[in-house]
C-alpha cells in the first residue's frame, strides 16, 4: 500500500471512530442504574456544562445566527477534512492547529465520563489523529501537501 492510501486510510479511519464514539456517547443503550449515575457527573465543572444549558434564544433572528455559525463551523470542519483528503496545503496546518487548540482547552473540560466502548474509540480516534499529523509532515506524504511546479 502506498503511503497515499494510508494516509487517506486513516484519516477515514479517524472520521468513522469520532461518528461512532458520538453515536455511543448519544445512545449509551441498556447500561446499568450505576452507570447512569457516573455518566450524569460527566463535564461537571467545566465549559461542557455551559454547552448542555444551552438553549436557542426565542427571537428569529437570534435562532438563525445560532445555527448559522453551527452551520459554519461544520462547513469549515468538512473543508478541512476534505483537503486533508485531497491534499491541499492549509488543511495540514489548519488540522495541526485545531489539534493544538483542543489539547489547550482541554483542561476546562471538567471531568470527563466515557462508557468503555466510547473510550476504547475515543483513544482510536486520538492514535489516528496523531498519525495523520505525523505522515502529513514526513515524507513521502508531505510531499502530495507541496505545491506543485508547473514547467
Amino acid at each position: 500500500m502506498n503511503a497515499k492510501t494510508v494516509f487517506r486510510l486513516l484519516l477515514v479511519a479517524k472520521l468513522l471512530a469520532a461518528i461512532a464514539g458520538a453515536i455511543v456517547a448519544s445512545f449509551p443503550g441498556n447500561i446499568s442504574e450505576d452507570w447512569r449515575t457516573i455518566t450524569e457527573w460527566n463535564g461537571d465543572g467545566g465549559f461542557y456544562e455551559r454547552f448542555e444549558s444551552f438553549t436557542l434564544p426565542t427571537h428569529a433572528a437570534g435562532q438563525v445566527a445560532v445555527i448559522s455559525a453551527l452551520v459554519l463551523l461544520l462547513l469549515f470542519l468538512l473543508c478541512v477534512y476534505v483537503g486533508l483528503f485531497l491534499f491541499w496545503r492549509f488543511a495540514r496546518i489548519t488540522n495541526l492547529l485545531l489539534t493544538v487548540l483542543l489539547m489547550l482547552v482541554a483542561p476546562w473540560a471538567g471531568l470527563v465520563v466515557l462508557l468503555p466502548i466510547e473510550a476504547a474509540l475515543y483513544d482510536f480516534t486520538m492514535l489516528c489523529q496523531g498519525a495523520v499529523i505525523v505522515l502529513s509532515y514526513t515524507s513521502p506524504t508531505k510531499d502530495y501537501f507541496e505545491r506543485k511546479q508547473i514547467a
